[in-house]
């Protein structure tokens, strides 16, 4: 099981006023599981319809990852201060290929 540092948002849209939480994101071969402070998200990879890195500007780079409950972003950060985050852009790439690869091995 691999775990990452992330800053994630639950809901369908994001934008530079969003809060995001920050908190640790855990995934194996059948899940990813994310949980911070104020909310928890386990979403089997046979759930996931879609899982795409976004440019957000004003944000930085977030993967968009829709499932059959609804919608998460999220960021692999290096640190957050509030709601200032240095994302890592590339870990959050490998991640985003990672979820995508689970989601073309869906049904």
């Amino acid at each position: 099981m691999k775990r990452l540092a992330v800053a994630f948002h639950v809901g369908e849209t994001i934008g530079v006023g969003t809060k995001a939480d920050k908190g640790a994101a855990e995934y194996d071969d059948q899940s990813l599981t994310v949980a911070g402070k104020f909310s928890h998200v386990e979403i089997p990879y046979s759930t996931i319809q879609r899982a795409e890195l976004m440019k957000l500007n004003g944000i930085g780079t977030v993967i968009k990852l829709t499932h059959d409950q609804g919608t998460l972003f999220l960021s692999v950060i290096r640190f957050m201060i509030g709601q200032f985050a240095l994302i890592n852009y590339f870990a959050t790439r490998r991640l985003c290929r990672n979820l995508a690869q689970a989601e073309h091995s869906r049904g």
